[in-house]
């Protein structure tokens, strides 16, 4: 039952937004231990993180420079990774709190949070 509310707001939600011409959206859903769940929206170089229940906008994240690819929570939530096509990966609080930037030499494709460890795997786009 959860899972089926999960993606008629996930539905909902991507409806709305390629509704305004938004082009490029990635979103991402976390499973958490929060009290409140959230879930990430990426517009262009922005990403906006929401109140999974009432879709109030709680923060936007907006250090990128170039189209936000990838998004990714941690395990226990509380931290948002963010990778674009700027050559940026951010790790983010909860909170909006910018904690750490890093620049690859490549645009960034994907982010994956290690559940057992706390780092980062990132794959980047890279021209042969």
């Amino acid at each position: 039952m959860e899972e089926d509310i999960c993606k008629l707001k996930y539905n909902e939600c991507r409806n709305q937004l390629i509704e305004y011409g938004l082009l490029h959206i990635v979103l991402v859903i976390p499973i958490n231990n929060l009290d409140e769940e959230v879930f990430a929206v990426a517009v262009e170089d922005r990403v906006h993180v929401y109140h999974s229940n009432t879709f109030t906008l709680l923060h936007t994240l907006n250090e990128h420079k170039g189209i936000v690819h990838c998004i990714n929570f941690n395990k226990n939530g509380r931290q948002i990774a963010t990778g674009a096509s700027d050559k940026q990966v951010i790790l983010w609080s909860i909170n909006g709190e910018l904690k750490y930037k890093y620049v690859h030499s490549s645009s960034i494709q994907s982010i994956v949070f290690n559940p057992l460890f706390p780092i980062v795997t990132i794959s980047v786009n890279v021209d042969i």
